[in-house]
């Protein structure tokens, strides 16, 4: 009779091989990845922020429409408005206009 394999092992031995192709993606284009120590997740406070943005202006006013309404709404979302006509508290202006900002 054959052995079954653990997936919690299969699954640890994965995450290990992706972390090491995630490893080689980034140092080919020169990309450092950074990891805050644990219980200091400063490294995260900007995703968080952008979470917290995204599901308190969009997913949450709109939890009843369908699966294919979000995501025609997510898309908008983060293509256009957030780039384009949301005003960022911190920059007081769009990402769009501070980008265009920081090439003159």
């Amino acid at each position: 009779m054959m052995s079954r394999v653990n997936p919690f092992i299969m699954l640890n031995f994965f995450l290990f091989i992706t972390f090491y192709a995630l490893q080689e993606f980034l140092d080919k284009y020169g990309i450092i990845h950074s990891m805050s120590e644990p219980g200091t997740p400063v490294d995260n406070a900007v995703v968080e922020s952008y979470h917290r943005s995204i599901k308190r202006e969009l997913i949450y006013p709109n939890k009843h429409k369908t699966k294919a309404e979000m995501k025609v709404l997510i898309i908008d979302y983060l293509t256009d408005y957030y780039v384009n006509k949301r005003i960022h508290t911190k920059l007081n202006m769009t990402p769009r206009e501070f980008e265009a900002s920081l090439k003159k």
